[in-house]
């Protein structure tokens, strides 16, 4: 993680990273781990859930060290869970369940502006991640993520002219969305990330490609992850 934030360079205020992963990896923990290191660092983070029940997304990010209930308590993150599942008994978790094409934007943004008043934005570096688009899309489709990612650029512009400092990260899995769309959401984003699993000779790797990035001389780069190999004698 630190050779992939130091490759990718300082995040500019407003500024969306795009962590798109296929059915074979692990690249969604790219996404938490970003979201983890801004906690440690003093920041707040707001997970929009759209893709599993609570109790499995608390599950998900420890694997990769972040305790959501821990920082939850303490008041350094949020969760707006719109999965459909019973009440969660919560006070950092926020219902978001009952919407449609219409009220999605409307609803999203007075979360939003409940949480800024509770817990004062202004003082805190801020990051939102969605998690995760290709949700979204099954349930809207191709355009509703268009509409929905350009009025979000267009809010969050008038943050940072009030002198918000925060950044977002999108998660999607590429192989559930039509090329087209991941397209258009590549060219939308300031950095991109994109990690793909595969076999070869019986071993699995993980390829992390660093493709976009707004910092000066910036050029793509690949990291390779191999699987461990259980040796004979273990097995």
């Amino acid at each position: 993680m630190d050779e992939i934030r130091a490759y990718l360079g300082e995040i500019i205020p407003g500024g969306i990273v795009l962590v798109s992963y296929g059915q074979y990896s692990l690249g969604w923990k790219i996404g938490v781990n970003f979201l983890k290191q801004e906690l440690e660092n003093g920041g707040f983070g707001i997970i929009a859930n759209f893709t599993v029940p609570f109790r499995k997304l608390v599950y998900r990010a420890g694997a990769v060290g972040l305790n959501l209930l821990e920082h939850g308590d303490k008041g350094s993150i949020a969760v707006i869970n719109g999965f459909k599942e019973p009440l969660v008994n919560h006070t950092f978790v926020y219902p978001f369940v009952e919407f449609d094409e219409e009220t999605f934007s409307p609803k999203y943004k007075n979360i939003m502006r409940n949480l800024g008043r509770k817990y004062n934005f202004r003082d805190k570096r801020v990051v939102a991640m969605f998690a995760t688009l290709d949700a979204l899309y099954e349930h809207f489709g191709g355009n509703f993520i268009k509409n929905m990612i350009s009025m979000y650029m267009s809010h969050t512009e008038k943050l940072i002219q009030e002198g918000r400092e925060f950044y977002t990260i999108m998660l999607v899995n590429r192989d559930v969305i039509p090329e087209g769309l991941h397209s258009w959401l590549v060219g939308v984003s300031d950095y991109v990330i994109l990690s793909k699993g595969f076999f070869e000779k019986g071993e699995f790797y993980e390829n992390i490609v660093i493709l976009k990035s707004i910092e000066h001389g910036f050029n793509p780069i690949v990291f390779q992850i191999k699987a461990l190999t259980i040796p004979k004698t273990l097995r």
